[in-house]
């Protein structure tokens, strides 16, 4: 019992550990496909660290008398822990499916644009130096007829002066 309790043990630190990875590279707010493969390779050790520790407490649990005194406290903390593990998993999968929608531009860009505001709602910061190449788009060409000057002008300035993308 006391060398499954002392896996166990070792099991959370490892679990602890990959946590604190998780929040390394969540805090670091950078949205890019390279820290949404370490947030799924450190989920995919979060995933088999929790099934054993799930395993070991199990086992725990099973070779424990249930008639002793303390067996009541020691389930407890036991599913309490395995609780805390599973909300932790669930939690993490969802920074992860927002990390997946903002990079799949599922979300609005206002949302995750990187600004000067200290706000909570700021979760990621997007490396802005990316800008998508559009299909080009042909400029009209003036014909000379001072009535369609105006017309001419305002969609030259808007496709070529006041472009947003290259």
């Amino acid at each position: 019992m006391d060398a499954l309790k002392k896996k166990k043990s070792t099991t959370k630190g490892q679990l602890t550990r990959l946590c604190q990875q998780m929040e390394t590279v969540v805090k670091s707010k950078v949205l890019d496909i390279k820290n949404l493969a370490k947030l799924r390779a450190i989920m995919t050790d979060y995933h088999r660290y929790r099934d054993v520790f799930e395993e070991l407490t199990t086992e725990i649990l099973n070779l424990a008398d249930e008639t002793d005194s303390g067996y009541a406290a020691l389930e407890k903390k036991c599913l309490d822990e395995l609780d805390l593990v599973n909300d932790t998993v669930h939690s993490y999968e969802a920074e992860i499916e927002e990390f997946q929608q903002v990079i799949a531009g599922e979300k609005q860009r206002e949302s995750i644009v990187a600004s000067t505001s200290t706000s909570p709602n700021n979760l990621f910061r997007v490396d802005n130096t990316f800008t998508p190449k559009l299909e080009e788009i042909k400029v009209p060409k003036f014909n000379g007829e001072i009535l369609n000057f105006p017309n001419f002008k305002g969609l030259y300035e808007n496709l070529v002066h006041n472009k947003g993308c290259s």
